[in-house]
């Protein structure tokens, strides 16, 4: 069966891991690891229809998903799906027309929770280093004030582009 969610995100660059879960710990907040990678499908010349099969590393169940993402403004919008087999999924993925892009590991990756706050997700991804991401339910006059919280803690190039978009890239993220 497969679940939906929808939600605003904003990905950031940290300057210093350290300072910026530091701070979070004192403010009572729990701190979840995970690791995974993420097998990037796209949609040709639909820039903004991906798909992913996310394989997990930690402990988390289940152990692979199937996860068809589509992002209209500034919304993403996710449908997972639990699957049992990678290739089963990938030959899915193939039928509706995906085409394989890259995959993306996160072995050093926090979610970061408190009780009526957004959820923090703090991540070392290679060849961008370490990187954050905000979830929001919808867009409101806090999300500038989250923000300014954040640039207080060393988090810098806010952008509402997915990750898969920043990593093809090749550059930081922009403002």
């Amino acid at each position: 069966m497969a679940s939906k969610k929808s939600r605003y995100e904003l990905r950031f660059l940290i300057k210093d891991p350290k300072l910026l879960i530091n701070q979070l710990k004192l403010e009572d907040r729990k701190f979840e690891p995970y690791r995974f990678t993420d097998f990037y499908y796209q949609l040709p010349g639909q820039g903004k229809r991906i798909a992913k099969i996310r394989k997990w590393g930690s402990r988390h169940k289940p152990r692979l998903q199937l996860i068809i993402v589509r992002r209209l403004a500034g919304q993403k919008k996710e449908t997972r799906e639990v699957i049992r087999n990678f290739k089963t999924a990938e030959a899915k993925l193939k039928a509706l027309g995906y085409r394989k892009r890259l995959l993306i590991e996160k072995k050093k990756a926090w979610l970061v929770l408190k009780a009526g706050e957004p959820e923090i997700a703090i991540e070392f991804v290679p060849n961008l280093g370490w990187t954050g991401e905000v979830e929001f339910k919808s867009k409101n006059k806090s999300v500038k004030t989250y923000i300014k919280k954040l640039k207080s803690l060393g988090a810098f190039n806010f952008s509402a582009k997915s990750l898969l978009q920043i990593v093809l890239e090749h550059r930081p993220i922009l403002s």
